[in-house]
């Protein structure tokens, strides 16, 4: 019986390139499926337009319907855009890692034998592995983008919390409306004076 092996190790740029090409097939086939992809939200102001990110006043009960309209709007478009970015910056992590792990793979074959054929310590091939540039690159990239992710993802769940912050207030706005509306039909009059349509997006510049 014949002792042929088939060899199906992968050179270690070669499998980096790989990695990169399907990262970017991905970022292809988004595209080509017609995903729109999030912009910065724009707001309105006196002095023309300026992107919006996320920012409320601070005083939110001091906002009219109209204006609260407005801000769940710019907030929805917001939102968009951050969970965009963060689904970007996840996707480049876990391809920083498997990079990673693949280079630490093959660093750690390479390494695992001295220049005399002698078997090194578990200790001595990390120190080889760890010193090797290609390492040392591949980590670097791991720690950007987990970095990069960590803050998006603060940013994001900002963006999901102040969102849920108008829409609370929008509901509480709506309550205190029906319950003066209530109250007026047994009283006979109400002290809600009428502000025209409820939550509406037209005709509001919120810097105003």
């Amino acid at each position: 019986m014949s002792n042929f092996k088939i060899d199906t190790t992968l050179p270690l740029e070669e499998g980096l390139e790989l990695y990169k090409a399907r990262l970017a097939g991905a970022y292809q086939t988004i595209s080509q499926k017609g995903f729109p992809v999030p912009a910065v939200p724009v707001m309105q102001t006196q002095q023309g337009s300026v992107p919006y990110q996320g920012e409320l006043p601070v005083d939110i009960t001091s906002l009219n319907d109209n204006q609260l309209g407005q801000y769940l709007g710019l907030l929805s478009e917001w939102n968009a855009y951050v969970q965009y970015q963060l689904a970007e910056a996840d996707a480049n992590l876990t391809h920083a890692k498997a990079a990673l792990e693949l280079t630490e793979a093959k660093l750690r074959i390479l390494y695992r034998n001295d220049e005399e054929g002698k078997k090194r310590t578990t200790q001595e091939k990390d120190d080889h592995v760890k010193n090797d540039k290609r390492f040392a690159e591949a980590n670097s990239l791991v720690i950007y983008w987990e970095t990069y992710w960590r803050f998006t993802k603060a940013i994001a769940w900002n963006a999901e919390n102040a969102f849920s912050t108008i829409s609370r207030r929008i509901t509480q706005r709506g309550q205190d409306i029906e319950r003066s509306r209530r109250e007026g039909g047994t009283t006979g009059h109400t002290n809600i004076a009428p502000t025209g349509p409820l939550f509406g997006h037209q005709g509001y510049r919120p810097g105003r």
